[in-house]
């Protein structure tokens, strides 16, 4: 990138253009064609080895939730490139929560294969990104996660843990509390303290009231100060 232009290689550019030649001749077609011509141009998109491309084409998908860019005809091309490993991550994570947000996949097997298969590089993203769309399944494998010994790992599935009202997170959160490691600690008080229930609140007020370590009971302390804020009229 130089001065807010992006220099393209000479594959890159060629992709560009095919793809802008394609954007320009659905204006000449008829209305009821437009939206099929945009969905063969979208998923083919997605699937570019072109990350500019692929991330335009995401961005399009999500600025238009109600309209059929995709469909489940395309589920076999799409997933193909969620499991690209040479696909951008962020491409992938985002093309997966939306297919599940516009209801064309269902259950978690697809967040549980990339937690299980994912490259150290990506790890931290995914394990993000399951915390904020997976579900069950999904949160079993950073229970999974939470308990290994990666402790940069377990402390980011501590935190991915902590969505509103997950309470079977809160046990084990608990444990990792005292685990023996104190930033795994205080990203387990995170996560309960995201989880927000009275019995998390309860396991946050009793770690700064008894925990071992003095750097953990104040970081409780602290974020039983940030829930009362919270829950104050």
């Amino acid at each position: 990138e130089r001065d807010d232009a992006y220099v393209l290689s000479v594959e890159s550019r060629q992709a560009v253009l095919r793809a802008a030649k394609r954007y320009a001749a659905i204006e000449k077609m008829p209305r009821d064609e437009r939206t099929q011509a945009l969905r063969r141009i979208t998923v083919k998109s997605l699937a570019s080895k072109d990350a500019r491309l692929a991330r335009s084409a995401l961005r399009d998908l999500r600025a238009a939730p109600d309209r059929p860019l995709v469909t489940r005809n395309d589920l076999a091309s799409l997933l193909t490139v969620v499991h690209d490993p040479s696909s951008p991550i962020d491409v992938r994570l985002g093309l997966l929560a939306e297919l599940q947000r516009r209801e064309l996949l269902r259950g978690d097997r697809h967040w549980v294969q990339l937690l299980r298969t994912a490259t150290p590089g990506n790890r931290l993203a995914l394990v993000q990104a399951a915390g904020a769309h997976g579900g069950p399944d999904a949160r079993a494998e950073l229970v999974r996660i939470l308990r290994g010994s990666d402790i940069s790992l377990a402390s980011a599935a501590a935190v991915a843990l902590g969505s509103p009202g997950n309470t079977p997170a809160i046990e084990p959160l608990s444990e990792a509390l005292y685990a023996g490691d104190s930033r795994l600690a205080m990203s387990a008080i995170r996560g309960l303290s995201a989880i927000g229930t009275p019995e998390a609140g309860a396991v946050i007020r009793d770690t700064a009231e008894s925990h071992p370590d003095p750097r953990v009971r104040r970081r409780a302390t602290a974020e039983l100060r940030l829930l009362s804020s919270r829950q104050a009229p």
